[in-house]
């Protein structure tokens, strides 16, 4: 999907400043569309920077346990809402990409999310990464199934 708004920025976090309801796997498949593989990826989910273009300002997009959240500096949290608003909505426009992404869950065990045929989609998985655990949970791909 084409915008110029928003563009991947270089660090951001901090305070909560809002969220999404949305499966984990809409929520890559979202992001996917519009940067590609996610910037950071842990244990517990997955990151972006966002750099809004019309104010200069930097947010990260996170999925976490508890769901999809917008992190920022709390100094900045009034100058963001309208701008969280807007990526918001813009997010509620973009169609998943389909993608799959492997997050260790334990045990030998993975959690693998994504979008398939359309569809959002978290599963666990009993096998061990083909990949060190490390580069595996950096890797983001197209799905084949």
């Amino acid at each position: 999907m084409r915008q110029r708004r928003f563009v991947r920025g270089r660090d951001a976090g901090g305070a909560k400043l809002g969220g999404r309801h949305e499966p984990r796997g809409t929520f890559l498949g979202r992001m996917s569309s519009l940067f590609g593989r996610p910037m950071l990826v842990t244990d517990r989910g997955f990151s972006y920077t966002v750099h809004d273009r019309d104010t200069g300002l930097e947010f990260a997009a996170v999925s976490e346990d508890g769901g999809a959240v917008f992190r920022g500096a709390a100094k900045d949290a009034k100058r963001l809402r309208p701008v969280l608003a807007a990526f918001d909505a813009l997010l509620d426009k973009t169609p998943a990409a389909e993608c799959r992404l492997e997050l260790p869950a334990g045990d030998g065990k993975l959690v693998v999310i994504g979008v398939k045929n359309g569809a959002a989609f978290e599963e666990l998985a009993s096998r061990e990464p083909l990949d060190p655990p490390s580069a595996q949970r950096r890797s983001i791909r197209p799905s084949t199934r």
